[in-house]
């Protein structure tokens, strides 16, 4: 990798503490974190290569201080994780797609990584024009529902 080289992709990650959530006995249903974020392709209609945009979640127990230091290794002792992509090939200057990836938090989960991404399909690639923006982590709790029998 040179850092002052010519990117070739773009992955922006941020590491999510969901301890306080369990302190706090907030989540008192089944949780849901959801990633999503907006993307613009506004190079010309059928630009090579094409480009894919990913939202990518995963959840994690553990330390999320010393988790950082060794990341991606470690990515498959995840406990849930989300994805959501598409890819594209330019259009629309105007047309923005929002893509969203969801998973449900275990009881265990400590801390989430989440990433949104915009990769060429083949290299190099001019990415002026490929934006993300409006992101959001939302969690949603669903009360939880008593469990019922039913028989015939």
């Amino acid at each position: 990798m040179n850092p002052a080289g010519e990117a070739i992709a773009c992955d922006v990650f941020q590491i999510v503490d969901l301890r306080p959530l369990r302190r706090g006995k907030a989540v008192a249903g089944e949780a849901l974190l959801e990633l999503s974020a907006g993307f613009l392709d506004a190079r010309p209609p059928d630009t090579g290569p094409s480009v894919t945009f990913f939202c990518h979640l995963w959840l994690f127990a553990g330390d999320p201080a010393r988790f950082h230091a060794t990341w991606p290794q470690g990515i498959d002792r995840s406990l849930a994780s989300g994805t959501a992509g598409l890819e594209s090939a330019g259009g629309d200057a105007t047309a923005w797609r929002t893509l969203t990836a969801r998973c449900v938090v275990p009881p265990l989960a400590d801390f989430a990584v989440i990433q949104i991404a915009a990769r060429p399909n083949l290299r190099p690639a001019d990415l002026t024009g490929v934006v993300a923006d409006d992101v959001r982590l939302t969690l949603r709790i669903s009360p939880r529902l008593p469990d019922r029998v039913v028989r015939h």
